[in-house]
């Protein structure tokens, strides 16, 4: 993605009848494009060119002070495929798989185990080396689960699994691939670490 020949513009608020909250227009610099990846953009202020990337960045993470939205996402190396991890309040998330060929996403009961995830993510950040077999978390109820391998090149793979309607007959499952590197997830886990905390 290159520069554009013009500033874009980027509003935040809610302009709906009874709403007290403002708008606010900023404008995107017209700048070089040259961050390694985006860390956290706030969208109450001007966004520097330093924190946009010309190609998929492999982790964002995004905040917006005013509706307190926190979104985490990790994007494949490999396609066009994200896994996004939103909308946590108390024991609910909402995770989704999208990109190449897939779309699909579930609202996750974590009960208490919504930080057994993040230790999940803890855990492979702290990796000091590549590993062999496989690691693995599931909700309580199953309807989202999450697999990790590595190959000895340091490519990691996140198998993700969702279930809907479960037992019902339009029951459904969606597994998905996403590939990232071994050298991403310290700041996988960091990100995890702010989304599930928050």
């Amino acid at each position: 993605m290159k520069s554009p020949d013009s500033q874009h513009l980027l509003r935040v608020g809610d302009d709906r009848p009874g709403s007290d909250m403002k708008r606010r227009w900023r404008s995107l610099p017209k700048a070089a494009i040259e961050a390694d990846w985006v860390d956290a953009v706030d969208l109450t202020r001007e966004v520097p060119s330093s924190a946009i990337k010309p190609r998929q960045p492999a982790i964002s993470f995004i905040r917006c002070s005013h509706s307190r939205l926190l979104v985490f996402s990790i994007h494949s190396t490999s396609s066009t495929r994200e896994l996004v991890f939103s909308a946590h309040k108390d024991e609910f998330f909402r995770v989704e798989i999208k990109g190449f060929e897939v779309s699909a996403s579930a609202d996750v009961w974590a009960y208490t185990d919504a930080n057994g995830l993040n230790e999940f993510f803890q855990e492979l950040g702290h990796l000091e080396k590549r590993w062999q077999g496989q690691r693995s978390w599931a909700s309580i109820d199953r309807e989202f689960s999450l697999a990790a391998t590595c190959t000895s090149l340091g490519k990691v793979t996140f198998r993700v699994t969702l279930l809907g309607l479960q037992g019902a007959p339009e029951e459904w499952r969606v597994e998905a691939g996403l590939v990232t590197d071994f050298g991403q997830l310290k700041k996988i886990a960091k990100h995890a670490g702010v989304f599930f905390n928050e």
